[in-house]
């Protein structure tokens, strides 16, 4: 089994089980699924997070330095699936690579993986993207209603 760290749009619960499952995931098989992984609040110290100009999700930055800290979520209990799945949806701007995260719960360090953005620098806002305006603004369901946002990801779950 994986972990992954969040800190975008893969928070929003209802995009990561779309994600993980595809279009057709009826129901009892998004239970089935919350019930297998585990999420839980956690911290990625020595990066920012940032907007990036045009796009609804973000990137983050590492900078190296202690007083940096992006929040999001440690998903624990991925299948190689849901590896693919995700990778598939993040695409060639971002990079799966291992990081250590502090869970907010008991303060342990765990090893993980995160998705690094190694597209376009030049498109790196610095200013921080939030999961509330994500979800406030209406981003997320316009996201959930889009077919090609998620194209490639059906592909991979009709494709196992």
């Amino acid at each position: 089994m994986s972990s992954v760290f969040f800190y975008g749009s893969l928070m929003s619960s209802v995009v990561l089980i779309r994600v993980l499952l595809g279009s057709g995931a009826s129901e009892q098989a998004k239970l089935e699924k919350f019930k297998s992984i585990r999420l839980k609040p956690a911290s990625l110290k020595g990066y920012i997070r940032s907007s990036l100009k045009g796009e609804d999700y973000p990137a983050i930055v590492h900078t190296g330095k202690k007083q940096d800290k992006v929040t999001g979520i440690l998903c624990e209990g991925l299948g190689e699936q849901d590896v693919r799945a995700l990778d598939t949806f993040e695409g060639e701007d971002y990079l799966r690579s291992p990081v250590s995260v502090t869970v907010d719960e008991d303060q342990a360090t765990v090893e993980t993986n995160v998705y690094l953005y190694v597209g376009d620098p030049a498109l790196l806002t610095y200013t921080e993207w939030t999961l509330t305006e994500f979800v406030s603004t209406g981003k997320e369901g316009k996201w959930l209603e889009d077919r090609i946002m998620f194209y490639q990801v059906d592909l991979v779950h009709l494709n196992p």
